[in-house]
C-alpha cells in the first residue's frame, strides 16, 4: 500500500499555484468598486470601442440632416415651374389665341377686320392702364390670390364669350373680364413672383418663364386652330375657359409671398443668423432694432 501510493503520488503532475486560486464574491466585489472609482480616461483606453461609438452616431446624426439638406430644392424653383406652366397653356392661349379666332368671329358675328381687331387692340392698351392697380393689389394681398382670381376670371370670361351673339356683348366681356383676369394673372403677378424669390438668379429665371411661354404656344395654337376647325369658336372658347378653370388654375396654389415667409431667402441662400447690436447704456435687442433681419441685397420686407 505505501508502495502504490508512492507511485501515485510520483505520477501525478504538480498542480499549478494559479490554477488553484479560484475567484471568490469578495474579489469581484472590490474589483467592481475599483472599476467605479477609476477615472474616465483609463476606461476609455481600456475600451476604445465603446468610446469613439457615440462620436460616430453623434456625426452620422449630424451628417444626415446635413445631407438632406442639400438635396432640398429651393421653393423658388417651384414657383418658376408653376409660373412656366401657367404662362406656357393659359397664357398662350390669351395673348396668342386671338389671332386664331380672328376670323372665325368675324366671319360668325358679321364684322369687319377693323371692327374685330378693335376689342383686342383695346385689350393691350387695358393692360398698360390696369398695371399700377394690379401692383397695388399685390404689394397689399400677395400674389397667390391674384394668380387664382385672375385664372377664374379669365376662365369665366371665356365661357361667357362662347354665349355671346352680338358684337357689344363680345366687346364687353372680352375687355372688362378676360383682359382683366389673364394681365393680372399672365402678366404682372407671374412676373412679380419671379422677381421676390430671385436676385443673383432672377436672369436664369425669367428667362425659363419666358422659353415656357413661348414653347407653350407652339402646341397649343396649333391645336386650338385644329378643334376651331372641326367645331367652331364658341364650342373652342367653352372648352379654353373650362380648361382654364380645372388645370391651369391650380397651378396658383404654389405660389407664395416671399422667401422669408417660409424661413428662406431669395436663391436658396443660408439662412444666417441674427446679428443683435445694443448700446451698453440702453440695450435694444435685434428684432427691437430691426438689426436683426440681416436682409438679402435688394430685398425688402415682405412680411406684410
Amino acid at each position: 500500500a505505501g508502495m502504490d501510493a508512492d507511485t501515485t503520488g510520483a505520477g501525478a503532475a504538480p498542480s499549478s499555484p494559479v490554477a488553484s486560486v479560484q475567484p471568490t464574491a469578495g474579489d469581484g466585489a472590490r474589483a467592481a468598486a475599483a472599476a467605479a472609482d477609476a477615472p474616465a480616461g483609463q476606461a476609455a483606453a481600456a475600451h476604445p470601442e465603446a468610446a469613439q461609438a457615440p462620436d460616430r452616431s453623434g456625426q452620422a446624426a449630424v451628417s444626415r440632416p446635413a445631407a438632406r439638406k442639400k438635396r432640398n430644392i429651393f421653393y423658388g424653383w417651384w414657383i418658376v415651374g408653376a409660373s412656366g406652366a401657367m404662362n406656357g397653356t393659359g397664357g398662350s392661349v390669351h395673348w396668342q389665341g386671338f389671332q386664331v379666332f380672328f376670323l372665325p368671329v368675324a366671319a360668325s358675328l358679321n364684322l369687319s377686320h377693323a371692327m374685330t381687331a378693335l376689342p383686342f387692340s383695346l385689350a393691350r392698351a387695358e393692360n398698360g392702364v390696369m398695371g399700377p392697380l394690379t401692383g397695388w393689389l399685390i404689394d397689399r394681398y400677395g400674389v397667390r390670390p391674384l394668380m387664382i382670381g385672375g385664372t377664374i376670371m379669365t376662365g369665366l370670361g371665356y365661357i361667357l364669350l362662347s354665349f355671346t351673339n352680338s358684337y357689344t356683348s363680345f366687346l364687353l366681356v372680352y375687355l372688362f373680364v378676360i383682359s382683366i383676369g389673364g394681365s393680372t394673372t399672365f402678366m404682372q403677378a407671374s412676373t412679380t413672383a419671379i422677381n421676390g424669390w430671385f436676385v443673383r438668379r432672377r436672369g436664369i429665371a425669367m428667362a425659363i418663364n419666358s422659353a415656357a411661354f413661348r414653347l407653350g404656344g407652339a402646341v397649343t395654337i396649333p391645336l386650338l386652330s385644329a378643334f376651331i376647325l372641326k367645331y367652331d369658336w364658341q364650342t373652342a372658347s367653352l372648352w379654353v375657359g373650362v380648361f382654364m378653370i380645372v388645370f391651369v388654375t391650380p397651378l396658383g396654389i404654389f405660389f407664395k409671398r416671399s422667401p422669408e415667409s417660409i424661413g428662406q431667402r431669395p436663391d436658396g441662400d443660408a439662412v444666417r443668423p441674427p446679428v443683435i447690436l445694443s448700446d451698453a447704456k440702453n440695450p435694444v435687442s435685434g428684432s427691437e432694432s430691426g438689426q436683426g433681419l440681416d436682409p438679402h441685397p435688394d430685398s425688402f420686407d415682405r412680411l406684410r
